[in-house]
């Protein structure tokens, strides 16, 4: 995906993590992966690691984040999302798609 679509905090925290993992090849952070997804006219980015049990919520392009202990609203998002597209991956990313 061209940076040009991308908020300037996800090019930044990708960058960042990028700069990591040339430093450390086998940090957890190459397992990573960042996706973004449409839903409610907004476009969402999620944060997927296989190797991480961190947890937060859908960040929106503006960088709100949708809380996970927000029930419903996760429900809706989950139910509701689409078009979901592959923005980055580390290079040790696993993909189940």
């Amino acid at each position: 995906m061209p940076k040009s679509e991308l908020p300037q905090w996800l090019i930044d925290k990708i960058e960042a993590d990028e700069t990591v993992i040339k430093e450390n090849s086998k940090i957890w952070l190459a397992a990573g992966k960042w996706t973004r997804t449409e839903w409610q006219k907004e476009y969402y980015y999620e944060y997927d690691n296989i190797l991480s049990s961190f947890l937060f919520g859908p960040i929106s392009h503006q960088r709100d984040t949708l809380s996970i202990y927000d029930t419903p609203l996760i429900r809706q998002y989950e139910d509701e999302k689409c078009c979901e597209k592959l923005v980055w991956e580390g290079p040790d990313a696993l993909s189940f798609q």
